[in-house]
């Protein structure tokens, strides 16, 4: 049980980091390894997120109202930011397990996108006043989909 807890706080965390934005003004500009290091840390945080969610959907633990909301907060942000790291230019990463087909096939991989900022606006609408459990796991489950169908032919396998 502390392993999920310890996961969960590492996510909210790196959730936190994130919320803290540059000014609309301001000029930024990332290198392709500081972009890659930026995806790897967002989809780190998504699958914390998938941790905890699991072992609370197990029965395992239960995660706190409030712990609950931020995790679906984080998500919903990380739903909107997430295309920003895939953008023309961005790919050909040497440690990147981004396939090629994301930026030959962008109008199929920005539906993807779509889907997966869809179930993660659903689940933090859901997070927001106290949670029915089952609508919470429901829509938990729509965004483990959402990832798993993205994964299934735009991330390559791991290499060992």
């Amino acid at each position: 049980m502390t392993k999920h807890f310890r996961c969960l706080a590492a996510a909210l965390f790196v959730a936190a980091l994130g919320a803290a934005s540059p000014p609309a003004s301001a000029d930024v500009t990332l290198t392709k390894e500081e972009i890659l290091t930026v995806r790897q840390a967002m989809m780190r945080t998504n699958s914390s997120y998938e941790g905890v969610l699991t072992a609370q959907a197990k029965g395992e633990v239960t995660i706190p109202a409030n712990q609950l909301k931020q995790i679906g907060e984080a998500w919903l942000r990380l739903g909107k930011a997430i295309p920003v790291l895939f953008q023309k230019g961005s790919e050909g990463i040497e440690k990147s397990r981004a396939k090629p087909e994301i930026w030959s096939n962008p109008d199929d991989f920005k539906l993807k996108l779509a889907a997966y900022a869809k179930a993660t606006e659903k689940f933090q609408q859901l997070t927001q006043s106290p949670a029915d459990k089952a609508a919470v796991d429901a829509a938990f489950v729509e965004v483990n989909k959402a990832c798993d169908d993205c994964h299934k032919g735009y991330r390559a396998p791991a290499q060992r």
